[in-house]
């Protein structure tokens, strides 16, 4: 019986919300600038770690085996 009225309370509270219809977060422009900015953080940051890698392989000397 307890259960019943804690469900039932339940229910009544998130009934008593404000309704509005729901957007999908890629309508919304703001969470797409966001997405827009992280993209090319991403794509900068895979760029210098290119870069680094690069500039390492070129730095590198090659091992030579000692004469016998």
């Amino acid at each position: 019986m307890r259960g019943f009225f804690l469900t039932l309370l339940a229910l009544t509270v998130a009934s008593c919300g404000v309704q509005r219809p729901l957007m999908r977060p890629k309508d919304i422009p703001a969470f797409e600038e966001k997405q827009r900015l992280k993209r090319e953080q991403i794509e900068q940051e895979q760029r210098d770690l290119d870069a680094i890698d690069a500039k390492r392989s070129a730095v590198v000397t090659p091992i030579t085996e000692p004469a016998k």
